[in-house]
């Protein structure tokens, strides 16, 4: 199946359950049928920070399991610690679709990366120079070369699926909250936040070629 084909498929199978009174739990389970990654595990965790009816959809790649064999990749399913049942209509379904899908490709652009590197971590780190600690901390994060590559493919991937413009450009990339995370951090005329749109426009070219 190609991308849209698999958005298209979660929205509906979603659309088809939207009215079931699913336990947190439950609709992680449900989550996981949709996702059918054998590399991937789908876990529920709580979050006081996150509102009642909303779902927040987040990963992690983890290295040292790759290289042993095991599941190397989570996805988390995250839930207000006070929700007891959910309903897919109470929930921005089609965001949650996208969420999945950009979460689970960004975590296997990690998973590309360390294979490439027979899971070395990597010689080449940005050191911020920022007097504030909190920029400083972005900054180390977000110039990660791992992390602008796999973030330049979660942007992409958002735009192609919300908008599918036949051509990339600014007015779309600027609406992206992580384009804005990169641009606070460091500036629109920055080279991490060039390179950042760069590998965005190479990932769209090749999302694009896809077949519908």
């Amino acid at each position: 199946m190609t991308l849209i084909q698999i958005y298209e498929s979660m929205k509906s199978l979603g659309e088809e359950v939207k009215d079931t009174e699913f336990t947190p739990s439950e609709l992680t389970r449900f989550i996981r049928s949709l996702i059918g990654n054998v590399d991937s595990r789908v876990s529920t965790t709580r979050d006081s920070n996150v509102d009642l009816d909303q779902i927040i959809i987040g990963g992690l790649y983890d290295p040292h399991d790759d290289e042993a064999g095991a599941k190397s990749i989570t996805i988390y399913v995250t839930y207000n610690p006070d929700q007891k049942t959910i309903k897919i209509a109470d929930i921005d379904w089609p965001q949650v679709c996208i969420d999945l899908i950009e979460c689970s490709g960004h975590e296997i652009v990690h998973q590309r990366q360390y294979r490439a590197r027979d899971f070395d971590i990597g010689s080449t780190m940005f050191v911020s120079g920022n007097d504030d600690e909190h920029m400083q901390n972005d900054q180390n994060y977000l110039g990660n070369p791992d992390e602008i590559d796999a973030y330049a493919y979660s942007i992409a991937v958002e735009i192609y699926l919300k908008h599918r413009p036949p051509k990339l450009n600014s007015k779309y990339m600027s609406q992206t909250a992580m384009y804005k995370a990169y641009k606070n951090a460091f500036g629109a005329e920055h080279s991490i936040v060039n390179q950042l749109v760069k590998l965005t426009v190479d990932y769209y070219i090749q999302l694009s070629s896809l077949p519908v």
